[in-house]
Formats: C-alpha cells, sequence, structure tokens
C-alpha cells in the first residue's frame, strides 16, 4: 500500500514540471555612470572636455572693482584647462555549448546579451567609483560609520567650490545599510528631535531617497581596504564617462565555433573616465566592516 506523500511506487510516470521563466541573478550596475557627464563619439581613442573658471584662474567677485572716469579697468585671467580621457577596451565573453542548450530547458542563450551587458555596465561604475578616492576633499575616517553630519560636511564643501546642480551620494551597500551604515545613525540618533519622518520612512522602507539634499544610490563596484570604503558625493560635471564605437557604449557579438559544437559571445567597450572638476566631488570615508 502506498504512504502518502510517498512517490518511489510510481517508479519512471513522474512528469517533471519546468518553470517557463528563468530566473536571473543581475548585479546593480550603470548606476553611477547614469549620474555623470557621458559623452559619444563615433571614432577616436581620446576624447577631451575643456573646464573654464575652475582652476587657478577664476574670475570672481573679488575681480570686480569699482571704476572711475579715465581709469582702465584691470584685467582678470580666466582659467581654462582641457581634461582628456584616454578610451581603452574591455572584453568579456562567455561559451554555450550545443551540449548545455540540448539539456536545458529554455535556450541559455537568450539570457546571455543582458548577462554579458549587465557586467559592461559594472565595468563603467567600477571605473567611476574608483574615482572617488582621487577627490583632493574627503569626509569620515577609515575607523567611523558614516553619519549625517558628513553628508552635511560634503555638501558644504561642494557648495563652497560653487558646484552647481543636484548632488548625488554613490556609497557601498553597507555605507547605508547595517551597523556602520547611514541608516543607523538616522534611525537611532536622538539628535534630529525623536522620530521625524524621515526617521520613520528609514524603520518602514530601509531606505532614504535625499539625505541632506543628497539623493543617495547604492553600488556594490567598490574595493573594501582596511575594513573601509571610499564612497563619493558629487554633482554630475565632477566626472565623465566616454566611449566610442556603438552610440549605446556596449556591443555583443556572437560567433558560431562548429568545431568545437559552441556557441561565443562576446561583450565589450571602448571606454573611459576621468574627474573634470575636483571641488565638485568629495570623498566618502568611512568604515564597513
Amino acid at each position: 500500500m502506498a504512504v502518502a506523500g510517498d512517490t518511489s511506487y510510481l517508479a519512471s510516470g513522474l512528469l517533471e514540471q519546468i518553470i517557463a521563466e528563468a530566473i536571473i541573478q543581475l548585479g546593480d550596475a550603470g548606476v553611477t555612470s547614469k549620474l555623470v557627464r557621458q559623452e559619444y563619439r563615433p571614432k577616436g581613442d581620446q576624447v577631451s572636455f575643456q573646464v573654464y573658471n575652475a582652476g587657478t584662474h577664476q574670475i570672481t567677485s573679488g575681480d570686480v572693482g569699482s571704476v572711475t572716469d579715465g581709469s582702465e579697468i584691470s584685467a582678470a585671467y580666466l582659467g581654462s584647462e582641457k581634461k582628456t580621457i584616454t578610451l581603452a577596451l574591455y572584453g568579456v565573453r562567455t561559451d554555450v555549448y550545443d551540449d548545455t542548450n540540448y539539456s536545458s530547458a529554455q535556450d541559455p542563450a537568450q539570457y546571455i546579451g543582458t548577462i554579458l551587458g549587465n557586467a559592461i555596465a559594472a565595468k563603467w561604475d567600477s571605473l567611476l567609483n574608483a574615482l572617488f578616492a582621487g577627490f583632493s576633499n574627503s569626509v569620515g575616517t577609515s575607523t567611523a560609520a558614516l553619519t549625517v553630519d558628513n553628508m552635511f560636511a560634503a555638501y558644504s564643501k561642494i557648495k563652497t567650490n560653487k558646484g552647481r546642480g543636484q548632488m548625488f551620494a554613490v556609497l557601498d551597500p553597507r555605507q547605508i545599510w547595517g551597523d556602520y551604515g547611514l541608516s543607523n545613525d538616522i534611525v537611532t540618533s536622538s539628535q534630529f528631535g525623536g522620530s521625524p519622518e524621515l526617521q520613520s520612512i528609514g524603520l518602514r522602507d530601509a531606505w532614504f531617497q535625499k539625505v541632506a539634499g543628497i539623493e543617495v544610490f547604492s553600488s556594490p563596484e567598490f574595493t573594501e581596504a582596511s575594513n573601509a570604503v571610499k564612497g563619493g558625493v558629487f554633482v554630475r560635471e565632477a566626472l565623465a564617462l566616454a566611449y566610442a564605437g556603438t552610440n549605446s557604449g556596449i556591443k555583443v557579438e556572437t560567433q558560431r565555433e562548429a568545431q568545437y559544437l559552441r556557441d561565443m559571445f562576446v561583450a565589450s567597450t571602448f571606454c573611459g573616465v576621468a574627474e573634470l572638476v575636483d571641488g565638485w566631488g568629495v570623498a566618502i570615508h568611512t568604515k564597513v566592516s
């Protein structure tokens, strides 16, 4: 007699059901690249940006003097600096063999382009996030958690350097959540007057769209060093991503190698990144573990 729940007696009579939609793991990508200046050129191994009035010579209110009849106005020197990005080629490849196709419920090839494109976009973020460490201005310390005070300090430094437009923060997930994250300071601190709206939102959604006037974004594309990470706060014109070849910046190709019974999938990008205006970005150096 069969026991309830026992299917062994059915032997080969069972029919396996395959879920039609595959589950794909994709990392957070295209985060920082969407927040900076982007430039595309059909051809070229270098892309240059002209930056005015942001270097040694700046025309400010101090250069505006009173004028009397017959007096000559003194010349003020306008600073001009060219920031050049040298493009480099990056690529990733994966192979799908015929036996993989024959033994899979879905065709793996239909997902490869998405996965490889996601990897390229993550590479862009990695290159841009690495620039945060080069900002002359920095807040926080490698031995302490990120705080709201750090965010206000970063805001102040960019404003002092005449940074224009919306400010963005791209942070390691551990700089936002967890024991050393910004969320811990917002939710547990009493300095904000008990439990205002932002604390309530943080408790409910575990997310803060904007803190200290800065829009907050999470990116995993950071390298931890001595238990700390350098995130960044910046305005759009502080950094740039340039690419050539395709107007999307990402090229995906396939090639059949019949002698190996496999299809090769290759994604590539010809790109580069650069800091445009140093004073318009601030490194956020804080402990994460």
